[in-house]
């Protein structure tokens, strides 16, 4: 196998180590608690691979967008794995290349347009996204409408890295999104409950976990781009299905409902049309299929 698509596949298990550390902390500490520590963990890890980068940011306004919807995308996919087994919620991530490939005519210009296979993609997706939620929506939880809504934040923030990337080091773009991360959370918290969000003592191990497998994901996501072709990448994030199933079933003794698989296998139909579109290749924002994380 390449080293672009094996890459990927060790980025999606690293990252799904990350989201069962998230649910495991999450019946004591909030979204936001960890979104804080995430960062925090993850923002000397970065430095320690800046050599040679530099840390200067040439276009801030750019940058500030990307990171409100990154941090408020990830907040939000935080606080659903509450109420969502692991495979749910990465379903419904799945649907951030098609969203973006909808939204990207409109925000970055007419070079980004999508085609035919998009919009149906796109209603493919939907569909999917609708029958996974529907059981959570039928009494009334709104877990579900976090994790779609943190989909779209991260769409969002895609968008606007996509501009971004092309005048900044992902590196140094990654750094400062964590630091952004770090001192919004952590402001936020003081501000609001007059608290510093310390773990309890027998989370400091989920916790770090948190952080250090974010960040190994990041970088590995990374080096996957820069070895083989974007689709071709991109398409082996699926494993993080997976890898979800597995932690589910392994560590929460979950198993997925029938409409879960049948809405993921509409969700993930619809990104292979979009992998496999002839204007893939031109546009590396729809590519990013995983979840702001």
């Amino acid at each position: 196998m390449r080293r672009g698509p094996v890459l990927m596949i060790l980025a999606s298990l690293m990252f799904t180590v990350m989201v069962t550390a998230v649910k495991f902390c999450r019946g004591e500490m909030s979204g936001i608690d960890l979104a804080f520590w995430r960062g925090l963990v993850s923002v000397p890890l970065v430095a320690l691979t800046m050599r040679g980068v530099g840390f200067r940011l040439r276009h801030r306004r750019v940058f500030l967008a990307r990171a409100a919807f990154g941090v408020t995308a990830m907040t939000l996919y935080f606080t659903a794995t509450k109420g969502m087994s692991l495979v749910d919620l990465n379903l419904i991530t799945r649907l951030q290349p098609i969203l973006v490939g909808l939204a990207a005519p409109w925000v970055l210009g007419r070079d980004e347009r999508a085609g035919s296979r998009v919009w149906l993609a796109a209603a493919f997706g939907l569909t999917g996204a609708a029958v996974i939620l529907a059981p959570d929506l039928a009494v009334g939880s709104l877990w579900g409408v976090l994790a779609f809504a943190a989909t779209c934040f991260s769409a969002a923030a895609h968008l606007a890295l996509r501009r971004l990337a092309a005048v900044e080091h992902g590196r140094t773009i990654v750094f400062w999104f964590h630091l952004f991360m770090t001192g919004a959370t952590g402001l936020l918290v003081l501000v609001t409950e007059r608290r510093f969000p310390w773990p309890p003592a027998s989370l400091w191990l989920p916790v770090l976990t948190i952080g250090v497998f974010a960040t190994a994901g990041q970088l590995l996501v990374t080096k996957a781009y820069a070895s083989a072709r974007a689709p071709l990448v991109a398409a082996s994030a699926y494993t993080g299905v997976l890898w979800s199933l597995l932690a589910d079933l392994a560590v929460f003794d979950l198993v997925p409902g029938t409409t879960a698989l049948i809405g993921g296998v509409l969700v993930i139909g619809a990104t292979a049309l979009i992998l496999t579109d002839r204007h893939a290749e031109r546009a590396p924002a729809v590519h990013a299929v995983l979840p702001e994380r």
